[in-house]
């Protein structure tokens, strides 16, 4: 979905209700719209953490944080609707607004749907690398299953299938 990034005001404008990424519509556009002209003067719209690598194709979920306490505030839309932001979008001051209404008698409802976890496990990749097979294998050979021998005995066996009941 479109935005447009206000400088002198500190506000993400929505052009549209409708669904809006957080780290592609808002942070990644960000990124690219401060590199336009002199847009980098403006105060920081966002932090980010997260995306580390934790091994095993999986990452930290990425997270943003649109710092409303440097004055940003995103701006909901002059049209009726509902407005989703998909991803981990949270305010860097809990306490100051995050939204501004839309001007004009408009009713919008702004949803968020944030990540439960915090570890991403990619799926563009799947099964054990070489190193991982070759471990796994060389348990697998290494072991010897016990087997229990409690109740087992063939002497107890036979004693317990031959044993005439009265």
């Amino acid at each position: 979905m479109a935005v447009t990034f206000n400088g002198p005001e500190l506000r993400i404008e929505l052009t549209t209700v409708g669904s809006y990424d957080a780290q592609i519509d808002l942070y990644s556009d960000w990124k690219e719209w401060t590199q336009v002209g002199e847009n980098a003067k403006f105060p920081k719209a966002f932090d980010t953490t997260g995306g580390d690598d934790t091994g095993g194709g999986q990452s930290v979920a990425p997270y943003f944080f649109l710092r409303n306490d440097l004055g940003w505030r995103i701006a909901a839309p002059e049209a009726d609707g509902q407005i989703i932001l998909l991803g981990n979008l949270f305010a860097r001051d809990p306490n100051l607004p995050s939204f501004l209404p839309p001007a004009g008698d408009f009713t919008v409802l702004i949803l968020q749907k944030v990540s439960p976890q915090a570890i991403v496990v990619e799926t563009g990749t799947s099964g054990l690398t070489p190193e991982e097979a070759a471990a796994l294998a060389s348990i697998d050979a290494n072991v010897d299953v016990a087997v229990s021998t409690r109740g087992t005995d063939a002497g107890t066996a036979d004693a317990v299938w031959n044993k005439t009941l009265p």
